[in-house]
């Protein structure tokens, strides 16, 4: 039996799953947090200039807590994780433009950030997983 074909989880199992553990309870708890404060979240996106700020804010935290928890189990991964990656994207140009006049700030953090969910994206979620899971499950 090849690898790719094994049931048993490896180290690159669990170390895709702490990856995906970390970096998904990372935007489940600020998805949370900007949910239980919408007319904060609004507030904040209204003061970057963004348009329709409150159909944003509901947009961020839908993406966040959705996208937080399916990265998470391992739920879809790619798309999860690809919206995760474009949310964190946005908030570089939208939040942190300090970076652009010389002032790094948090961009090279979210930066990283997105470069952790597009590996996701594109590696996988690994065989500790929901969808690792259901493969399984439909091939028996």
């Amino acid at each position: 039996m090849d690898r790719a074909s094994s049931p048993r989880a490896t180290s690159e199992d669990v170390f895709l799953m702490i990856c995906r553990v970390v970096l998904g309870a990372v935007f489940l708890y600020s998805g949370a947090l900007r949910g239980l404060d919408l007319g904060g979240t609004v507030a904040e996106l209204q003061a970057l200039g963004l348009p329709l700020a409150h159909h944003a804010a509901l947009a961020v935290v839908s993406v966040q807590v959705a996208g937080g928890a399916a990265v998470i189990l391992g739920w879809r991964i790619e798309p999860a994780a690809l919206a995760l990656a474009l949310l964190t994207a946005a908030a570089i140009l939208a939040g942190h433009r300090g970076w652009m006049l010389g002032g790094a700030g948090l961009a090279p953090v979210h930066g990283a950030v997105t470069g952790g969910f597009v590996a996701l994206a594109l590696r996988g979620p690994g065989r500790l997983s929901y969808d690792w899971a259901r493969t399984l499950q439909q091939r028996s």
